[in-house]
């Protein structure tokens, strides 16, 4: 699942944890690691979450590069029935 334009403090308000930045193939692996955990998995951009400055505020000219668009994607994750579709 691919979302525009939510910056760390909503997903982080909404029970997503951040963990890490990747791309392929560590990213595919990365993501069935965490489902196979019961979790629910949600893929940003680097360069959409917080308008492309990162959580970290540190650099990520490497990630946000034209060399690069969407090739690098920030993993956050969360307990399966924890978000607002839960039943």
């Amino acid at each position: 699942m691919v979302v525009k334009r939510l910056v760390a403090e909503q997903l982080l308000a909404e029970g997503w944890k951040r963990q890490s930045v990747t791309g392929e193939p560590r990213l595919s692996e990365a993501v069935e690691l965490y489902q196979s955990l019961d979790l629910e998995v949600l893929l940003v951009p680097v360069h959409q979450e917080s308008d492309g400055a990162g959580s970290g505020g540190g650099c990520t000219k490497c990630f946000t590069s034209d060399e690069a668009p969407g090739r690098y994607q920030v993993i956050y994750t969360r307990p399966r029935g924890s978000g607002k579709d839960r039943a």
